[in-house]
């Protein structure tokens, strides 16, 4: 701590003092910042187990793999997105239905097929 604060004070060009308070400071800063850390780390970690620790009891005492509430999460997603697609492409016929719907109504009921068609089919002179 001597050092640090002695490099401080000359680096700063402040007193001893001075330059000890502020090493103090920094080494209750980094501590606390280690500590914060160091104790999210071990809770995730001691959750982590726990989590393991229940799983094997519980395939231990039915003989099943416990399903996780990731996997159930991930099995509801792929439904979703089943029964999304599923929508979308009905919605997709009923969208292209009605657009054709809306085309014959604005042509008088004559598709641009049907207008090929009379085409074709008038006498050449």
């Amino acid at each position: 701590m001597e050092d640090l604060a002695e490099k401080i004070a000359e680096k700063a060009k402040i007193t001893p003092e001075q330059a000890k308070l502020a090493a103090e400071a920094a080494q209750e800063y980094v501590e606390s910042k280690i500590a914060h850390t160091v104790e999210g780390k071990i809770a995730e970690y001691l959750k982590d187990i726990s989590a393991m620790i229940k799983s094997q009891v519980h395939e231990a005492l039915t003989g099943k793999p416990l399903v996780t509430m990731a996997e159930r999460m991930g099995d509801f997603a792929e439904g979703a997105k089943d029964k999304l697609g599923d929508f979308a492409e009905g919605a997709k016929d009923k969208l292209g239905k009605l657009a054709g719907s809306i085309g014959s109504f604005f042509t008088g009921g004559k598709d641009k097929d049907d207008d090929k068609d009379e085409k074709k089919e008038e006498p050449k002179k």
